[in-house]
């Protein structure tokens, strides 16, 4: 029986160094943008305001992003696909992009866009579209970062609790 109750013990303490190991978090940021203006041909911006999600995968906010896991973001009638953006630190944000020329270039003509979010200064949206010739800036532009909690670590830590109430529910009776 002694032994018993060491190997539950040692299982529960390898299951709950399992949970904890280090994987790489979910962040997501949420942005809004409007007032835009044509960055060189004058013309008006197809679409005004802009606003969508980016979810990402990275072992700590302001590392390298490991995955573009998830996207909202619609422009001039382009839906974007998470395959069709990149992102990568810079500064104290993150800067993303389009991957039609890379992820800090746009080319007008084309469904590409960036968008610089720094955590302390803000940031900009450039973007352009395949229905005009032209590009479109702004700084007024909000966003929000948070971390998106993990489904499966909550799924390991609840599943264990409920089970430990259990036991001792049962020992009780």
């Amino acid at each position: 029986m002694k032994y018993l109750n060491l190997f539950r013990f040692g299982l529960a303490a390898a299951c709950l160094l399992f949970a904890g190991a280090s994987q790489a978090a979910i962040y997501k940021i949420d942005f809004s943008a409007k007032g835009f203006t044509a960055v060189t041909n004058g013309t008006t911006p197809p679409q005004d305001p802009i606003s969508g999600y980016i979810t990402f995968q990275a072992d700590t906010f302001g590392a390298n992003i490991d995955a573009i896991t998830d996207v909202s973001l619609l422009i001039d009638g382009h839906n974007y696909q998470a395959n069709e953006i990149n992102g990568e630190p810079i500064g104290d944000g993150y800067l993303f992009g389009g991957l039609l020329n890379k992820t800090n270039t746009i080319m007008w003509g084309s469904n590409d866009f960036w968008v610089h979010a720094f955590t302390t200064i803000g940031g900009n949206f450039f973007y352009a579209s395949a229905s005009e010739f032209d590009a479109w800036s702004t700084n007024d532009y909000s966003y929000t970062y948070s971390k998106v909690p993990e489904p499966s670590s909550l799924a390991l830590l609840f599943g264990g609790l409920l089970l430990v109430c259990l036991r001792r529910a049962k020992q009780w009776k």
